[in-house]
């Protein structure tokens, strides 16, 4: 069952009278001050820390929760494109030749919305959210430049979710995809160099144009001949410009392409194998050439546990039927940048309404369906919040009977209190099983300060199964059977003298702590100064003494205890 944050209608209305605000005002990469200036505004008037001017005109809003944990980075990028809209509407660009024709206008104001949501519920959060809204994302590398500018050291960022409206999918369905998601992005620029000469004379002349147009069939050899048929790639050219009348041979032709790819091997082979294409078909015509390559945005590849993660969310805030695999895009995201540096996850939201809202991205006539917009405010404050506050999605964990139906969030505390006391990482759990067991006497909540609630997350996996080894299964169910004892009783040791005798203490261990047998139950309930039966004449039939019993044997005597034999 989804778990639904409600979204009040005025800010639901704010969020379209945003968007369309900033439909009527796009502005291009790096020039994105008006948008910019309304972004900081209204994060101040909600209680942000403010940062402008980051990579030039990017803006970080950072809200700080009651208590210490990681700090998250929810992305919105800003800037529109060189395209003169054809549609006829209301909200019509009003400058010309610009518009948002990618849905960055409907990134921002969802962001805005979830800042909103994230404000209002700020004394939940534990950590630091960073809503980052960033510049120039169409080809010139905003997320790089603030990058460059230090935006995840001078912050502290440690993960970052961002998302792209998409109408390739209906009003509110959500696409994730781990690992690879959208493609690398580079760019050629060829200048094929020949003699200009008189149309009806070639024979004195040496044709750039023919080198070109030779160059532009002959590089799909690339993608279909020395690319594995099992990798994406593309090589596109896009524009060739040479020549100004009909009856002269010129003495250039230039030509612009882009090159795609999904896997770094395929992307690093791209610019010999296009240029020894292109020398063979300048040296057969007897031209030369200047050639280029530019690399300009590498794969976005999602980060599996973030993805797994986020996707659980969704699932939670929205229900399964809207939540799909997204399919590989061959467009690129410069989110790639981010995604490089930190554990990310970056998601499509599906924003076609119908026929008036289904043109694709950078179409003078693209516009989005406005009405699901709201929730993806929700399920950007549930982001915000889950990873912070110890819980993830609200879904039904499988794990030890012994606990009964927990919560997420309960988990996660138990782990806080009772594993992360004693410094023991997850990988390190089966290792340290005693240090583990010693926890259970020495237990003190105050003690614990913070931990590392991504360390936790590793355990919990996809659709909410407990897919790790036995004696981690038994750490979270005995750290939970410890937990409901501390909320019970106030003390482990409390609990142990509310039971009378110690074969009811045992039998009722047993029950509690999965996996705990006798020698366990003796060794904690020895801890806590329990005498306990029968455990000296036992010692003494194991061969070499094992190093447990031996412990007690020589607390017993340091504490003059007389064991019940």
């Amino acid at each position: 069952m989804a778990a639904t944050i409600t979204v009040p209608q005025r800010l639901a209305d704010d969020v379209v009278l945003i968007r369309r605000d900033l439909h009527m005002h796009p502005e291009l990469g790096f020039r994105e001050h008006r948008t910019a200036g309304i972004v900081a505004g209204r994060l101040r008037a909600l209680g942000y820390e403010v940062h402008e001017g980051i990579g030039t005109t990017g803006v970080v809003g950072l809200m700080r929760g009651a208590r210490p944990g990681r700090t998250i980075m929810l992305r919105a990028d800003m800037d529109a494109l060189p395209i003169l809209e054809e549609r006829d509407h209301a909200y019509r660009s009003q400058a010309d030749g610009t518009m948002h024709a990618c849905g960055h206008d409907g990134h921002v104001a969802i962001l805005l919305g979830a800042a909103a949501l994230i404000a209002d519920r700020r004394d939940e959060i534990a950590g630091t959210v960073a809503l980052l809204f960033q510049p120039a994302e169409e080809g010139l590398g905003g997320a790089k430049a603030m990058i460059d500018d230090g935006v995840i050291e001078r912050f502290g960022i440690e993960r970052a979710y961002g998302l792209h409206l998409n109408t390739l999918y209906p009003t509110g369905v959500l696409g994730f995809r781990e690992g690879p998601m959208y493609a690398s992005s580079d760019s050629i620029e060829i200048e094929v160099i020949g003699v200009g000469g008189h149309g009806a004379a070639p024979h004195y002349a040496v044709d750039p144009i023919l080198a070109a147009a030779s160059f532009i069939t002959s590089v799909q050899q690339v993608v279909s001949r020395m690319v594995d048929p099992l990798e994406p790639a593309v090589v596109t050219i896009g524009a060739i410009h040479a020549g100004t009348t009909h009856n002269v041979i010129p003495r250039t032709a230039k030509m612009l392409g882009t090159v795609r790819a999904f896997t770094d091997d395929v992307r690093s082979a791209m610019p010999e194998r296009i240029e020894r294409v292109l020398r063979a078909c300048c040296d057969a015509s007897g031209a030369s050439y200047d050639y280029e390559y530019i690399w300009r945005y590498p794969v976005t590849a999602n980060d599996p546990e973030q993805t797994q993660y986020a996707r659980a969310l969704a699932s939670a805030t929205v229900g399964e039927t809207l939540v799909i695999d997204a399919a590989r895009l061959m467009g690129a995201e410069d989110f790639s940048f981010f995604a490089q540096r930190i554990p990310s996850c970056f998601y499509t939201l599906g924003c076609s309404g119908g026929p008036q809202t289904s043109h694709p991205h950078h179409s003078s006539l693209f516009d989005i369906a406005e009405r699901r917009c709201d929730d993806d405010c929700a399920r950007a404050r549930r982001i915000a919040q889950r990873p912070l506050d110890g819980s993830r999605a609200s879904c039904s964990y499988v794990i030890p009977e012994v606990i009964v139906h927990p919560s997420p969030a309960q988990i996660l505390e138990i782990v806080t209190r009772a594993v992360f006391q004693t410094g023991v990482k997850w990988s390190q759990i089966a290792a340290r099983w005693d240090a583990y067991r010693e926890a259970f006497a020495n237990f003190d909540p105050k003690q614990v300060a913070a931990f590392d609630s991504i360390d936790a997350e590793r355990v919990l996996a996809q659709d909410g199964v407990l897919r790790v080894p036995r004696k981690v299964k038994a750490t979270i169910a005995n750290a939970a059977a410890l937990l409901a004892i501390q909320r019970e009783f106030g003390s482990f040791h409390a609990y142990v003298a509310s039971l009378p005798d110690y074969a009811m203490r045992a039998k009722d261990m047993k029950k509690r702590f999965s996996f705990l047998g006798d020698m366990n139950v003796w060794y904690v309930l020895f801890r806590c100064g329990e005498p306990v039966p029968r455990f000296e004449p036992w010692v003494q039939t194991i061969p070499g003494t094992h190093p447990r019993m031996r412990e007690m044997v020589e607390l017993a005597r340091a504490r003059s205890i007389s064991p019940e034999v």
